[in-house]
């Protein structure tokens, strides 16, 4: 045990048994019970401060490198895998259109505020499962937890439009998948954004998403428009969302739009991509990041 540590403990019993002692006798008949309140709690939090300058950490982020500085963790990379959201960005075929317009200026106003426009999926987002599950839970009701966790980036490099990614293709590649990991399949599409040939992006088979169920995956992410396919702006029949059905229907979570994965190219990065708290609602955009501590 670390010497502070006992001191602090020693120097509480004591304070303890004196205390004890004055409280049982007539002069400690006549403290009001709010000093004897008061005095304990300080009491209580001069161990507890104690502790925390003493006591092992319990972080689970890796601690400082021999020789560097205790009092500092090492540096964090943080890599930003989102499309900026600007005025006419591309969006699923029938989706609200974005728009963004100056509110306010300082010079005008003291301030500035801008107006913003878009639909829930616009730019990089995170779909919940009512966006395709009938009375699935909403954006607002995802467990936060679910959309932060160790990244398991899949290469699919090399595909061609439309190209089916099937099982056998990335099997090698979900090997010993932990629960609560976060799978994110990087095909190299996200260089398209912005042009038709985006929404030619290749797709999953719904069988890897049944089998990243079965292994505790709840969330998924894809560098594409979505990970099934993307229906001209002409059709007119219901939209197959097979993916979606299999990892929304399952209470999970799907990233579209991603950019920038080849940036995340080493194991052990944690991936992050918080919605707004949109109440009520199918989706949101989000600030997706991957991030590592550079030691």
């Amino acid at each position: 045990m670390n010497p502070a540590a006992v001191l602090t403990w020693a120097l509480g019993a004591v304070f303890s048994l004196l205390l004890t002692y004055v409280l049982a006798s007539p002069v400690g008949a006549t403290i009001p019970t709010f000093v004897i309140s008061f005095v304990l709690y300080l009491a209580w939090a001069a161990a507890a401060a104690g502790s925390a300058r003493t006591g092992p950490s319990r972080s689970t982020w890796p601690t400082a490198p021999p020789g560097a500085t205790p009092s500092r963790r090492p540096p964090v990379r943080v890599v930003d895998l989102s499309h900026p959201v600007r005025t006419g960005m591309q969006v699923f075929p029938g989706d609200p259109h974005v728009r963004t317009r100056t509110a306010a200026t300082v010079a005008q106003d003291g301030f500035r505020v801008a107006e913003l426009h878009l639909g829930t999926h616009s730019g990089t987002h995170v779909d919940a499962p009512s966006h395709t599950v009938e009375g699935g839970a909403d954006v607002d009701a995802l467990e936060l937890s679910s959309l932060v966790g160790p990244a398991r980036v899949v290469d699919v490099p090399g595909c061609a439009p439309g190209r089916v990614v099937r099982w056998a293709d990335v099997a090698g590649q979900l090997e010993r998948l932990a629960p609560g990991t976060i799978v994110l399949f990087r095909t190299g599409w996200s260089a398209h954004f912005g042009t038709d040939r985006y929404l030619e992006h290749p797709v999953l088979d719904p069988e890897i998403a049944r089998r990243l169920v079965a292994a505790g995956v709840r969330t998924l992410g894809v560098d594409t428009l979505n990970p099934d396919p993307t229906p001209t702006a002409d059709a007119t029949d219901p939209v197959a969302l097979p993916v979606h059905e299999v990892v929304l229907g399952a209470g999970g979570a799907i990233v579209e739009n991603l950019t920038g994965l080849a940036a995340v190219d080493r194991p052990g990065a944690v991936f992050a991509a918080l919605p707004l708290r949109l109440a009520g609602l199918d989706g949101s955009p989000v600030r997706a990041v991957a991030m590592w501590p550079e030691i």
